[in-house]
């Protein structure tokens, strides 16, 4: 997952197959998490990308992967401990900031589709129990949709259950975006059984767990849409979208296609 391709270079053309998701925005091509790779995946052509958001100390959703953002030059505390002006205020070793999630669905209305993984795992420090992140967010998709805004959020994922079950269950508009997302090698009938026990109707497993090329086909009989991460081989990926896999996120959309 943290491993990135060698740049190939500028693509020829501008705009992306449907079923291509940058992985972080477009983690390859522009800082990870950024304005400036969601720009980057808008002013090319790409549909659809994937972000990740974690709960400051007053309740703002801001775009951020690990714990802290000491490991690109942030500070060491956690993301949790901090009040989002204090997180405004941040510049990462890459010259970026760290946006909020608000402002991230400003800029993708109407031009970007959004998979947003809300980080909250049971093994971190700053894991929450009350997955209050699901309930922040399932606020402010309903508020802002009842404000006129049309946010093209289409899964709302998370590797802990729990979170994805109070998303779903909290939100009237967007709760059938919820999604489980399944760690590398996870067996087909476990996905199948965790996310029937949810009640979700989309699955992103890590490609490992679709090796078998009756997998996903499983996977779509048992009523699931399937999308996987974090696929940089060209190779991969078509056999993947052979194999009927919707979407495939992927860290560099150039290289993919």
């Amino acid at each position: 997952m943290h491993d990135v391709t060698a740049d190939p270079g500028p693509s020829d053309e501008v705009g992306f197959p449907s079923w291509v998701m940058g992985h972080r925005g477009a983690r390859a091509v522009a800082p990870e998490n950024s304005i400036e790779g969601f720009t980057w995946a808008v002013d090319n052509g790409l549909g659809s990308v994937e972000l990740d958001v974690r709960l400051t100390a007053d309740g703002v959703l801001v775009c951020v992967h690990d714990e802290s953002t000491a490991a690109h030059g942030g500070p060491s505390a956690l993301v949790t401990e901090l009040d989002a002006e204090a997180v405004d205020r941040v510049v990462l070793t890459t010259g970026v900031g760290v946006p909020r999630l608000e402002e991230v669905l400003d800029l993708a209305a109407g031009r970007l589709a959004l998979n947003v993984e809300i980080k909250n795992d049971p093994r971190e420090r700053s894991f929450d129990a009350e997955r209050a992140a699901a309930g922040v967010l399932a606020d402010l998709l309903e508020d802002r949709a009842s404000r006129g805004r049309v946010d093209d959020v289409i899964a709302v994922s998370s590797f802990d259950a729990g979170t994805v079950g109070r998303f779903a269950e909290a939100s009237s508009r967007f709760g059938h975006t919820a999604a489980l997302l399944t760690p590398p090698g996870t067996k087909t009938q476990r996905i199948i059984d965790e996310a029937t026990a949810l009640g979700v109707s989309a699955v992103h497993p890590h490609y490992s767990s679709l090796v078998s090329s009756s997998a996903c086909r499983r996977l779509q009989e048992a009523g699931f849409v399937v999308r996987t991460w974090t696929v940089n081989n060209r190779l991969v990926a078509q056999r993947l979208r052979r194999s009927g896999v919707a979407a495939i996120v992927t860290d560099d959309p150039r290289r993919i296609v």
